[in-house]
């Protein structure tokens, strides 16, 4: 920023705005990820249905609301479900960056995992945070999935 005339700004090395910065990020990071994979789903969308709604009258926010969303509903939740998967493994991007500070402030589960391992040899806590870590995702998944099979059968 100061290349450019403009104030420098420390992002990652305050406590209240180095997790909105890795956030900021990450998102950034995927986006065109997302991007690709959104614009392949609307590319795969077939013409008939919004020729059809245009012959009868539908305007842009119309076909967009009861044609467009509801057509790209899987292709959005293949993303969502992608995108919350790499959300999950954060250790990387959090290492890269600040290594779980300022003051622990960015401290994920697999900073903790590591520091408890190699900073403070405990191999066997740290493999139980991590085991018990994955047991946990694995509970929400199968919930979560639980959740969108009860929707399926009851559609």
């Amino acid at each position: 920023m100061e290349a450019v005339g403009l104030p420098g700004a420390n992002f990652l090395g305050t406590t209240t705005t180095a997790l909105p910065s890795i956030s900021f990020i990450d998102a950034w990071w995927q986006t065109g990820f997302v991007f690709i994979i959104l614009h392949a789903g609307l590319q795969a969308l077939p013409a008939e249905p919004f020729e059809a709604a245009e012959v009868d009258g539908a305007g842009y926010w119309q076909r967009f609301r009861y044609i467009t969303l509801p057509m790209m509903k899987p292709v959005v939740g293949v993303v969502a479900g992608i995108r919350s998967i790499d959300c999950l493994k954060v250790f990387a991007l959090v290492f890269g960056t600040t290594s779980g500070g300022p003051q622990q402030s960015t401290q994920s589960i697999q900073m903790l995992a590591y520091r408890t391992a190699f900073q403070n040899n405990q191999m066997s806590m740290s493999m139980t945070m991590m085991v018990s870590y994955a047991l946990i995702i694995m509970v929400v998944a199968g919930a979560v999935l639980g959740v969108r099979r009860l929707r399926r059968s009851h559609a």
